[in-house]
């Protein structure tokens, strides 16, 4: 039953998932249940399990929703629990290490800013060349101060970052 369980998740079967649930399945299952869901971007069973599960399996359905850019589901959890017990450093470092701009939207609006460094963050995204946009988006409301303007201009240098050069010029 925990095998069909762990399948289900992973395909968006609501109805199997469901039942199941109904019919008391073993809490171990539940939390790897709950990741499947959030590794295939199951919106309706990550609803359906996430009052079930603990606080580590949270974490770690919304790392992963940060890691594939699944803004529906990082949403989706974070209106549901108090931002306070999780580690939205680690998440807002692994949106912005992959490039996913909308991730780091949602996190940025729904969460109290305080819970994170917009400064490492930042500097996570600069390590890759793909995220132009998602850099330009994080400092262009920003002042010099709040980001390490050397760390930036290397890379937008280094990847050809044109929009982030412009930026950093106006604000120089």
């Amino acid at each position: 039953m925990d095998n069909i369980l762990n399948k289900a998740s992973g395909f968006g079967w609501l109805e199997v998932v469901s039942w199941i649930m109904e019919n008391g399945p073993e809490i171990n299952t539940v939390g790897s249940a709950f990741e499947n869901a959030c590794v295939s971007c199951e919106i309706d069973i990550v609803k359906c399990l996430q009052d079930k599960i603990s606080r580590d399996n949270i974490q770690t359905g919304l790392l992963t929703a940060c890691h594939y850019g699944f803004e529906e589901i990082v949403e989706v959890l974070l209106d549901s629990l108090n931002h306070e017990h999780l580690d939205i450093a680690i998440l807002l470092n692994e949106a912005c290490r992959r490039g996913a701009q909308t991730v780091v939207e949602v996190l940025l609006r729904k969460v109290d800013n305080a819970l994170f460094d917009k400064r490492a963050a930042i500097n996570e995204a600069c390590k890759s060349e793909l995220p132009e946009d998602l850099v330009h988006f994080l400092i262009k409301d920003l002042q010099n101060n709040d980001f390490d303007n050397e760390v930036v201009s290397e890379n937008a240098r280094k990847y050809r970052w044109t929009k982030v050069l412009m930026q950093l010029k106006r604000m120089s």
